[in-house]
C-alpha cells in the first residue's frame, strides 16, 4: 500500500557544493505542496542547508541519515522519490516507483527509456522537469 508522501536524497557534490543548484532543488522540493516530504538528509547537505539562507517548507520533515533497510521500505512506500542518486533511481525502477532525477546527467539513461523517471537539471537557469 502506498503512502501520500514523498521520498528525497541530494547528497553529490555538484549539487549540494554549487549554491544556484543547490537553491533550485530546494525550489523544486518547496514546489511539493500537497503531499508531506520525507528527506533523510546528509549531514554535509545539514550543514550547508543550515549555512545558507534557505529555507525547507513545514511540510518536509529533515531526518538524519538512515540504514539502508529503513530506506528501502520507505522508498517502496512512497508516491516518488526525487534524488540526485543513480542507484535510488535504479531501485525505484525496479520497485515500480516513479522518480524525478534532480541531475545534469546520468549513468543510467534507461530510466528515461521505460518512463520510469523524469529530469530535473538544477544547473539550468529556470529548471524544469522534462520528460
Amino acid at each position: 500500500m502506498k503512502s501520500d508522501y514523498v521520498l528525497v536524497t541530494c547528497h553529490r557534490r555538484e549539487n549540494i557544493l554549487n549554491i544556484d543548484s543547490f537553491t533550485n532543488i530546494i525550489n523544486l522540493l518547496n514546489s511539493i505542496n500537497n503531499k508531506n516530504v520525507i528527506f533523510p538528509m546528509g549531514y554535509k547537505t545539514q550543514e550547508i542547508l543550515q549555512n545558507s539562507k534557505l529555507k525547507l517548507n513545514s511540510n518536509i520533515q529533515v531526518l538524519d541519515p538512515i540504514g539502508y533497510l529503513e530506506f528501502m521500505y520507505l522508498l517502496k512506500n512512497s508516491s516518488y522519490v526525487a534524488t540526485d542518486s543513480g542507484t535510488v533511481i535504479e531501485e525505484a525502477c525496479i520497485l515500480g516507483v516513479p522518480s524525478i532525477q534532480m541531475r545534469y546527467s546520468t549513468e543510467r539513461p534507461e530510466v528515461y527509456d521505460v518512463k520510469a523517471s523524469v529530469k530535473f537539471d538544477p544547473t539550468e537557469d529556470n529548471p524544469k522537469i522534462s520528460k
